[in-house]
């Protein structure tokens, strides 16, 4: 009597000395599989968003509906990337109301898109495409350029993205499926029987990641010790590829500094590096770069760097405000 097999990748089932039959149907088996998966992952990044994600839902959703954008002929006025500093901070509506009317920006700022990833999705990737911008903002959390093994925690963001199906086709993998993406198809199934239905399946249109709540106590450390912030060479070198890039294309890019809480600026004995060395990158380059790291916005954050919804309403509005200051016309 024949055992059941359990498992086509079970050790009987490919054993050498089995019947060769046996081990060809397995081996055929698992090559199906691999293409059934690989087929999934490629065909339905438009109509199951989670299929496609390498953050979330709604970071996917901004990138698809962007490229709706461009395939319509229709790219916005102003493109603002970066990380969850830009994707909590910046908000389009609010941006765009207070600009002459028919003003338009995109939010494409995506949570964890640190540099190293920035400059794969949005460097090599995003910023070639046509048509493009007339003009973009980069906004970034001043944590993404530090080198101390405290944040850490930002390393495994970036080597996701960077190892989503999507990156790693454009890096050159034949197959980039797997069964961890794969299963990511389920949280997306109700997206699925939305498209099925006819009904709309995207809920974030202009960009912004909304967050609300009160800041925590236990997010800010009350006595700390002073320590050296050090940036991190590789990553600060993607921000100067990025803004000569963005320069010769014409696109003025403006380098954007968000507000930081100041019990947070406490904790470097020098706190002001990255701002003194950004400015002189962009003098240098002859660049605008906007520094609102030492603004107190410490009644309306969430934590650190990241803005509350009265946060990033007043941020906005201070930077359309300065947009028509400095006769910025589009």
């Amino acid at each position: 009597m024949n055992e059941p097999l359990l498992s086509i990748f079970s050790f009987k089932t490919l054993a050498v000395r089995g019947r060769p039959p046996r081990a060809c149907v397995a081996i055929g088996c698992a090559l199906l599989l691999l293409l059934l998966m690989e087929g999934i992952v490629r065909v339905l990044p438009h109509s199951i968003t989670a299929g496609w994600d390498y953050w979330s839902p709604s970071s996917a959703e901004k990138f698809l509906n962007y490229f709706d954008r461009l395939v319509e002929n229709s790219p916005p006025e102003l493109l603002v990337v970066g990380d969850s500093a830009a994707a909590y901070g910046f908000d389009p509506k609010v941006f765009d109301a207070e600009m002459p009317e028919g003003f338009d920006s995109f939010n494409l700022a995506t949570l964890g898109n640190f540099p190293l990833s920035f400059d794969a999705s949005i460097r090599q990737w995003v910023l070639t495409l046509s048509p493009q911008p007339k003009r973009v903002m980069l906004i970034f959390a001043r944590g993404a350029f530090n080198l101390q093994d405290h944040v850490r925690p930002y390393r495994p963001t970036e080597q996701a993205i960077l190892d989503a199906p999507i990156m790693r086709r454009r890096q050159g993998e034949v197959i980039p499926a797997d069964v961890v993406h794969l299963l990511r198809v389920w949280p997306a199934r109700e997206r699925w029987i939305n498209l099925l239905r006819g009904r709309p399946t995207r809920s974030i249109e202009a960009g912004l990641h909304a967050r609300t709540g009160s800041l925590r106590p236990d997010r800010l450390t009350s006595k700390v010790t002073p320590r050296k912030l050090i940036l991190d060479p590789r990553r600060f070198e993607v921000l100067e590829k990025t803004l000569q890039d963005l320069k010769s294309m014409e696109l003025d890019p403006i380098l954007v500094h968000a507000p930081v809480h100041s019990r947070e600026r406490k904790k470097w004995s020098n706190e002001g590096v990255y701002t003194q060395q950004a400015r002189e990158l962009c003098q240098t380059l002859g660049l605008r770069f906007w520094d609102y790291s030492t603004e107190d916005y410490d009644s309306m954050m969430l934590d650190q760097v990241h803005l509350d919804c009265d946060g990033h309403q007043r941020f906005s509005q201070t930077l359309a405000e300065r947009f028509r200051s400095e006769n910025m016309s589009f």
